[in-house]
């Protein structure tokens, strides 16, 4: 072992894995959420040339990918409150032993 290398202690792992699965899991659905909510946009542009029918449509569309990028936050936000239980009921175990 390499004498220049501190010991990780138990404190850092845990902060590590909550790191990673911030990035990894929420950084994930914030990124598609991110995106649904670009073509909501690209989608909800009205222009000049639009006729009724295609109106309806952009319409439909821009629910749909509403509904979408709010599944997306929701899952990111639920996530992130499990992540935020955990660390905490670990928290209070450890101080409780």
């Amino acid at each position: 072992m390499d004498s220049n290398k501190k010991p990780v202690t138990e404190a850092e792992e845990r902060l590590q894995t909550v790191i990673s699965e911030l990035d990894t899991t929420i950084g994930d659905l914030l990124d598609k959420a991110d995106f649904v909510l670009m073509e909501l946009m690209e989608a909800a542009a009205v222009r000049a040339d639009d006729m009724p029918d295609d109106k309806d449509d952009k319409l439909s569309r821009v629910n749909r990918l509403a509904e979408i990028a709010c599944d997306y936050l929701t899952q990111a936000s639920i996530t992130l409150m499990c992540l935020i239980e955990r660390e905490n009921w670990a928290y209070t175990k450890k101080e409780d032993k």
